[in-house]
């Protein structure tokens, strides 16, 4: 007897997270980091065009008592990059960090924030990459959650 056999392959296409910002180490040079749409949801970074020490800026808009969580998760198993939040109108993004996460190696990272009563507006994610991959590989996942 002969028999049948079907599969079915789903294949999970990730989108890209819009990277693309003026400098790469300024979060007020106009113009703005794009307003990050994968809410509730994953997309994949990439900081092949940056060299080591370099950032990628997303802009999220939060209202008074939002939760915002932030995770990613770096590909490159001998890179290491980190996770900083950032309130509207921040000057100096090694000094005012509301959140984040600076775990050792390729760990993923993670920061959760609370937006106060009376505060609000458009936040920043920065990925900061303190050791470049020595593979051809430059990509995280960000998954963005907010609670309102």
């Amino acid at each position: 007897m002969l028999g049948i056999r079907a599969s079915t392959t789903i294949a999970l296409i990730v989108p890209l997270c819009n990277d693309i910002e003026n400098d790469n180490d300024s979060i007020l040079t106009p113009p703005l980091p794009p307003l990050l749409t994968t809410i509730d949801g994953v997309c994949t970074g990439s900081l092949a065009d940056d060299p080591e020490g370099e950032d990628d800026y997303y802009r999220v808009p939060l209202q008074a008592g939002d939760t915002i969580t932030v995770r990613m998760e770096p590909a490159p198993t001998d890179a290491n990059y980190d996770l900083g939040l950032f309130r509207p109108l921040a000057i100096d993004p090694n000094l005012d960090a509301i959140a984040f996460s600076e775990l050792p190696g390729n760990a993923t990272e993670q920061v959760t924030y609370r937006v106060a009563p009376g505060e609000g507006g458009d936040y920043f994610i920065r990925v900061y990459q303190t050791r470049r991959a020595t593979t051809d590989l430059h990509t995280y996942d960000l998954t963005i959650t907010i609670d309102r």
